[in-house]
């Protein structure tokens, strides 16, 4: 949505709507079944983007106002999914206060003719990506970042660039462009008399539940029950994404206890483990399992998907690896017009605030030690520096109280809650960002479902206290238990350990073999601070290394990298630059994170030329 303030300029405007409409069509175009422009609207032009065999999501009444939405949209306190029609007429019965009234994973835009008002609002825990950006004569929001470029001169933010490296993707609301942002969670943008404003509808618990532990796992079971069941109801063909993992099987069983039909997928090689073991369970409790692959459509045009994830992930994560997920996803689209999966199970288990509470032998700490949570997670994986001019180098070395603020501001007016509580807000808002870039990128070719973020399910687990979660949680292990025992009694992905509640016995047993598995993944997470190289989950479950060894093979790419040409020279220091490119001949320099850390910023290269391009439509028509 691009909004005017400028009324006396309609002429402009309606150059500006030109070039938006040529962005869309050169950069878009190609990966979307239809795309509508609505330019005949007071004051903006709304572009309507529409995946295979999807419905309209906009509805226009006769009195001018109008609802655009993306993502799908739930009522919170019933089984039940909204039209775009539906969704305005609720709107005009309740005003913006229906934001609390609704779930899912939504960016809701919307024009109230007879308020003069336009709303942007967005889901209660942001999962589903926006980006706003105002100048003097325009507000521009929009779910693909390289659009902003029309309005504003692409400059690469270098702040957003640092946690990109650090992390692989971005925490903060910044983005990959200065002046622009994300949208916040739970908000409501208001447009009204030219001014925008923001206001907030829901805020995070600051206590825990006085509930009791037996009353939450009902309440949650319940809940994820009825979940499926709302799934069922308006996806008829619909795809669980199940490994031997506690979260998946946490969605999963809200199906399976109700003979709910469902199919199942898993990606990696033949002889994986998550995959034997998956393929195993699925034989002997009679689901279907599709086993997906890297395939020679994906592995012959591995740049084509490189760049398609670079534009509609919004350079929010590398392009070989969103590439390889959106892929994944799309594969699909044969059998299932929904993905249902685990993402992010975190708060229901083992949190970000994990080594606060074990270092503190359990106990509740006074506040969060931020230097322990920039060691163990923010700042863990170190990346090279040495290719890097000063300018960069400051912002770097800048990074641990940069990352502190960051937390300061997320956890402002929570300094009394309990330290689980602080840190499921900051990782929610920040440090989970990955799964939501995700999800956006690939709901542009099939809808993607995440029960464990709706707000039906994670209002509940927010509130919960870290004992019931710690030691792979208590409360998943009820509420599997209670859905369905044959699926708790199946050996997870983590020191194969089943479901079943622990007690007696069973429970120091657990507990060796628990902290048997989680030593092993400390360990790794010490040696990535020192620098050495340690497979992840991701690239175990894949021979990644002979397809980055091919895709620098590119021309393409090869241009991307070219110091010479380089958007990125500014921070770039040439010589060392090239021989860190001539290092690749050499095999002590063909490894995963190597060739990674290239990509990385060759994507990101990748997006700012682009956004030249963009921006340079605009230049040309003046």
């Amino acid at each position: 949505m691009l909004y005017s303030k400028k009324v006396s300029k309609s002429g402009e405007f309606n150059r500006v709507k030109t070039v938006i409409k040529k962005a869309v069509q050169a950069h878009f175009q190609t990966y979307f079944r239809e795309i509508r422009y609505h330019d005949n609207l007071k004051n903006c032009i709304l572009v309507e983007f529409r995946k295979q065999n999807e419905p309209s999501k906009s509805y226009f009444d006769k009195s001018g106002s109008w609802l655009i939405y993306e993502g799908v949209v739930f009522a919170l306190e019933q089984t039940k999914m909204y039209s775009a029609e539906e969704l305005l007429r609720l709107y005009q019965d309740q005003g913006a206060q229906m934001a609390n009234r609704l779930d899912g994973h939504f960016v809701i835009k919307l024009y109230d003719a007879n308020a003069d008002v336009y709303l942007i609002i967005n889901d209660f825990d942001k999962t589903h990506t926006n980006f706003i950006c105002e100048t003097d004569d325009y507000v521009l929001v929009t779910p693909f970042l390289l659009l902003a470029a029309v309005i504003v001169k692409p400059k690469p933010d270098y702040c957003a660039l640092n946690e990109f490296l650090w992390r692989y993707y971005i925490l903060s609301d910044r983005s990959m462009l200065q002046n622009v942002q994300r949208l916040k969670s739970a908000s409501v943008y208001s447009i009204k008399n030219k001014h925008l404003t923001l206001t907030t509808y829901w805020y995070w618990p600051k206590q825990y539940t006085s509930l009791s532990l037996e009353d939450n796992i009902e309440l949650l079971a319940d809940s994820i029950q009825e979940t499926a069941r709302l799934i069922d109801q308006h996806f008829q063909r619909k795809v669980v994404e199940f490994t031997t993992g506690q979260d998946s099987r946490t969605v999963f069983a809200g199906f399976t206890s109700q003979n709910i039909p469902v199919e199942t997928a898993i990606f990696g090689l033949d002889d994986d483990v998550e995959v034997v073991n998956v393929k195993r369970m699925a034989q002997k409790y009679g689901f279907k399992t599709h086993h997906i692959k890297l395939r020679q459509d994906f592995l012959d045009h591995i740049f084509d998907y490189f760049k398609l994830a670079v534009t509609l992930g919004s350079c929010e994560e590398p392009g070989f690896m969103l590439g390889r997920i959106f892929y994944m996803k799309a594969s699909y689209l044969p059998f299932a017009s929904c993905v249902v999966n685990g993402v992010h199970g975190r708060y229901y288990k083992d949190g970000l605030w994990n080594e606060q509470y074990v270092m503190n032998l359990y106990r509740e700490p006074r506040h969060v030690n931020i230097n322990r949570l920039l060691k163990y997670r923010i700042l863990n994986a170190k990346y090279r520096d040495d290719i890097f001019q000063d300018k960069f180098l400051e912002i770097k070395r800048n990074s641990a109280e940069y990352f502190t603020k960051l937390l300061n501001r997320s956890i402002s007016g929570y300094e009394h809650s309990p330290v689980a509580i602080q840190l499921d807000k900051f990782d929610l808002e920040c440090y989970a960002n990955f799964g939501n870039v995700s999800n956006t990128t690939c709901n542009c070719a099939i809808d993607m479902l995440s029960p464990l973020l709706m707000r039906r399910n994670l209002e509940t687990a927010l509130s919960m206290p870290p004992q019931w979660k710690y030691n792979l949680s208590k409360i998943q292990r009820g509420v599997v238990t209670r859905l369905d025992e044959r699926l708790a009694r199946e050996p997870t992905n983590f020191g194969n350990i089943d479901m079943l509640p622990k007690t007696g016995l069973r429970q120091w047993l657990f507990l060796f073999r628990y902290w048997l598995a989680q030593s092993s993944k400390f360990t790794g997470k010490i040696k990535k601070r020192l620098g050495m190289e340690v497979a992840s989950q991701l690239q175990k479950t894949w021979d990644y290394l002979p397809i980055y060894k091919n895709l620098l093979t590119d021309s393409e790419i090869c241009n991307l990298i070219d110091p010479e040409a380089m958007v990125l020279s500014e921070i770039i220091a040439p010589q060392r630059w090239q021989s860190y490119l001539a290092s690749f001949s050499t095999p002590e320099a063909q490894r995963l994170d190597n060739y990674e850390f290239l990509y990385k910023l060759a994507g990101v290269e990748y997006f700012l030329r682009q956004a030249n391009h963009c921006h340079g439509l605009n230049s040309q028509s003046n």
